[in-house]
């Protein structure tokens, strides 16, 4: 009977928003905590693991932009996102532009996500890159560490 019942209400949900007109449907989605604005540019992006530095802690973040006209170009930027540990509010403590997996003419991320969480507080992602011109791919891993702390290798032992 269950089963019925899911079925019948998933159906009214579905035929309620095939329905519903486009200001409904807008409404729909600024509810909840996401409320939009999102940078179009954006293209990838990985949170994991957890930092702390003296009275701050928070989670890392890794966002990939894409770019440019004729030819699309991508930066990647590594990101120390804190968390307020009484309202649970997130902000941004530190964006620092990720050079080595940046603004390269041969290269684009492909992809980016987070493969190792160590005990001591660093984490390590990995970032696919891809040749424009042959379509190669190969993998660079992102090491970071304390806000602003990061370290680009080709190996993913990086990590102390």
């Amino acid at each position: 009977m269950r089963s019925i019942v899911r079925v019948v209400g998933l159906s009214l949900a579905v035929a309620s928003i095939a329905g519903a007109d486009e200001a409904s449907l807008n409404s729909l989605a600024t509810e909840g905590p996401f409320k939009g604005g999102l940078d179009p540019a954006i293209a990838e992006v990985s949170t994991g693991g957890y930092w702390t530095s003296g009275t701050q802690s928070g989670t890392y973040r890794v966002v990939v932009v894409r770019y440019g006209d004729d030819h699309t170009y991508t930066a990647t930027y590594a990101q120390w996102i804190a968390i307020d540990s009484k309202t649970a509010e997130e902000a941004e403590v530190a964006t620092v532009l990720v050079k080595k997996l940046s603004d390269s003419p041969m290269t684009v991320v492909r992809d980016v996500s987070f493969v190792r969480i160590e005990p001591t507080g660093s984490a390590v992602a990995e970032v696919v890159l891809r040749n424009r011109y042959s379509g190669e791919t190969r993998k660079s891993w992102l090491t970071l560490r304390g806000p602003g702390s990061f370290e680009v290798g080709d190996s993913p032992g990086l990590v102390d």
